[in-house]
């Protein structure tokens, strides 16, 4: 019963082959909508039809994944997904917050000698704009790029993960980097407010400023402060893909390679997937939806 909820779930998001019939499409919906409302029916029904459904569409999936992960391995090679070695998981600090945001922190900052330059950061700012700039054509300037940056109030203190300032090249307008990432912990009461308020301060005389806010966390409705005050809901999955969508290209850079074991271990130690990836993971969606926008990247360049 478990894995047919899940697969219900699931399989509605997975848009990469949708019913063909509209009948089709408003069943799946309508099984979304009580799935949302009631994870557990409050009455009996016969569930093995369906469960036999979905093992076709689970099935399906398994079969188009292996044909992206063909491709993705003769195309990308040193995809993470593909890889052995975790970069912290070899110290045991593969679920530690802290290592991550540090980690993130140095690869934002092109004055460190990964050999990335400003282009990571730069492809997480394109990730989160909604005004459709290019931050690589206009070139970005970091001013700052640091971990735990430490903000008070009159009652309470705290750190915010990561903290990025920088200037847009051409336009000299500053931009600002907020991150917000959850592993282990949850979100504290009014945490996030009380990162808007050092924003705000940070603003002061700043009227064109550019500010993204970002969310890392396992669960993408997990607070609706965050959706009413502008802050963006990623997953980890998604990070993994957008800083190897540009980390990717710079094979000769000294820090490709780290790069490569860091995110590997961000999907194995903190998504939990067993990798290599392979058609058989317990998971086949959202392997389909990561390989697929990897995929999709590539047709662009």
């Amino acid at each position: 019963m478990a894995t047919f909820l899940a697969d219900l779930e699931r399989s509605y998001e997975l848009v990469m082959n949708p019913p063909t019939s509209d009948g089709a499409t408003k069943f799946l919906d309508d099984l979304r909508r009580v799935y949302a409302c009631i994870s557990a029916p409050p009455f009996e029904f016969d569930h093995r039809g369906l469960d036999a459904l979905f093992r076709k569409m689970r099935n399906h999936c398994k079969i188009s994944l292996k044909e992206r992960i063909e491709e993705l391995s003769e195309q990308d090679p040193d995809n993470p997904c593909f890889g052995h070695v975790s970069l912290f998981g070899s110290m045991d600090l593969g679920r530690w917050e802290t290592a991550h945001t540090n980690f993130l922190a140095w690869l934002f900052d092109p004055n460190q000698p990964h050999g990335f330059g400003s282009s990571i950061i730069a492809a997480v700012l394109n990730g989160l704009d909604d005004d459709n700039a290019d931050f690589n054509q206009e070139g970005i300037r970091v001013i700052n790029s640091c971990s735990e940056h430490y903000v008070s109030d009159a009652e309470t203190s705290g750190r915010i993960d990561v903290w990025v300032e920088g200037r847009i090249a051409v336009s000299k307008i500053p931009w600002l980097l907020v991150i917000e990432a959850k592993i282990e912990a949850s979100l504290g009461d009014g945490q996030l407010k009380k990162y808007d308020s050092r924003i705000t301060q940070w603003k002061t005389g700043k009227p064109n400023a550019r500010v993204f806010k970002l969310l890392l966390t396992h669960d993408l409705n997990s607070d609706d402060y965050a959706d009413r005050s502008g802050w963006k809901i990623w997953d980890y999955q998604k990070l993994v893909s957008i800083i190897w969508s540009s980390g990717r290209h710079h094979v000769d850079a000294p820090g490709y390679h780290l790069l490569r074991y860091y995110l590997t271990g961000v999907l194995s130690d903190v998504i939990g997937w067993k990798l290599p990836l392979t058609q058989d993971t317990e998971d086949p969606y959202n392997a389909l939806i990561y390989s697929s926008a990897l995929m999709g990247e590539r047709g662009h360049k």
